[in-house]
């Protein structure tokens, strides 16, 4: 995984906010990076490989400063109630103490396009933007919104789709006697996986 680089009006458009922040007494733009990572994928990037390119991303450019790290492990981005990081991000950027929130992929937030949608809106209402390494939209343009839309809902296709294939999977093992692992119930054993 890798993170893109801002294009020149990006860059423009921070500097500009900069200014603006700059009058109230912040120095730099307060970025806040979010990693997730579910356990259904195991090739997903780590955690830590998530954070280091945020990271690596945020010190390149010296209108940005880290100010918070936020992570979640085991953790499904189709559902928001157990995101307990997530919805303190949230809150914080609510309250306008975080400018900018910095992750690998734009799926990291959300795998629900209606989550997504209403988490964009939000970030939108209270001016934090966010920088996702695989989105190369801009939230400014009819076109930039519209090819965001795209990924958050090719999101959600990917997302139900490994989760059908992990039911049909699991369907067959049961209708084939196959154990699904770990210790047998009361009164069996498992005997060739079965």
């Amino acid at each position: 995984a890798t993170m893109r680089t801002l294009n020149k009006d990006e860059q423009l458009a921070f500097q500009q906010l900069l200014k603006e922040k700059q009058k109230q007494g912040i120095k730099r733009l307060r970025a806040a990076i979010y990693a997730r990572k579910s356990s259904a994928d195991e090739k997903e990037t780590s955690l830590s490989t998530q954070v280091a390119l945020c990271t690596e991303f945020i010190k390149s450019y010296d209108f940005l400063e880290l100010s918070a790290t936020y992570q979640e492990d085991d953790c499904s981005g189709m559902f928001m109630d157990k995101r307990i990081q997530l919805q303190a991000l949230l809150e914080k950027a609510t309250k306008r103490e975080i400018d900018v929130i910095v992750v690998v992929r734009i799926d990291r937030i959300s795998r629900s396009a209606a989550d997504s949608f209403l988490i964009f809106n939000q970030l939108n209402l209270c001016g934090c933007s966010l920088i996702a390494g695989d989105d190369i939209s801009s939230k400014d343009t009819p076109v930039g919104e519209f090819m965001r839309g795209i990924m958050i809902c090719q999101n959600q296709y990917q997302a139900r789709v490994t989760a059908s294939r992990v039911m049909q999977s699991e369907i067959h093992n049961v209708q084939t006697g196959y154990s699904a692992g770990g210790q047998a119930p009361y009164g069996l054993k498992v005997v060739g996986k079965q």
